[in-house]
């Protein structure tokens, strides 16, 4: 195995707390009283229904910019559909949501789970590449450096740079190429069945399914980890 890669989200970094409670923390800033409930709701709907941006082939300034647009839309209408709206006169909103875009950019908002800095220092020590790729957008350059997670990390692969997200086999392929691998070379660990697991075996790598909670224990036929040490075993056994 000469590289293994690594999801973001639920993988090797987990929320301080619920999305809606840092909204309407950010929200109280703002003078806007928020119901954290409703906005956890309204944000679960939306992340749900709305299709991805799609910021790729575009100059990385460009598709910042696409990407932050996305979010500025998306967040206003979390807000409406929490009933919020007063937060949403432009001159209110504007500095709002500033803040609220740099604070998922920082420790505030992330923080590692405990397993991640040891396993990835094992496989740096070891000689093995690691790498991300993630859907996140093109923030996560800035949140690896305030979590301190980049130099444990020999690449970054998002759907901005790679042309797709996972688990398009685009994605993978992009990681694959930026360290002249093949799939049967490479490893990735991630918590989500389909963008994860399934995306992973597609593309042709080798998979383990991240599995911190049982949720899937009753899933015959899936190589599947209680934690980031295990599924490293299982990928250097092969």
């Amino acid at each position: 195995m000469r590289a293994i890669f690594f999801d973001l989200v639920g993988t090797l970094v987990e929320p301080r707390g619920p999305i809606g409670e840092q909204y309407a923390a950010v929200a109280r800033r703002y003078g806007q009283p928020a119901d954290a409930d409703a906005l956890e709701a309204a944000f679960a709907r939306e992340i749900a229904s709305t299709p991805a941006v799609q910021a790729w082939g575009l100059p990385r300034e460009a598709a910042e910019a696409a990407e932050r647009g996305w979010w500025h839309a998306f967040v206003r209408r979390v807000f409406d559909l929490a009933g919020a709206r007063t937060l949403l006169d432009p001159d209110r909103f504007e500095p709002f949501f500033d803040d609220l875009y740099r604070h998922f950019t920082t420790g505030d908002a992330w923080r590692l789970y405990p397993d991640v800095l040891p396993a990835l220092g094992r496989l740096k020590a070891a000689g093995v590449v690691t790498g991300l790729i993630t859907n996140y957008d093109s923030r996560i350059y800035r949140l690896v450096e305030s979590l301190g997670l980049a130099s444990s990390l020999d690449s970054i692969t998002i759907p901005a740079s790679a042309g797709g997200t996972k688990p398009g086999r685009a994605i993978f392929g992009h990681a694959l190429f930026r360290h002249r691998l093949a799939a049967s070379e490479a490893g990735h660990v991630g918590d989500s069945l389909t963008d994860d697991y399934q995306g992973a075996l597609e593309a042709g790598l080798h998979a383990v399914l991240l599995d911190r909670d049982d949720q899937h224990a009753a899933l015959a036929g899936v190589c599947r980890a209680r934690n980031l040490e295990e599924a490293v075993a299982l990928l250097e056994q092969g």
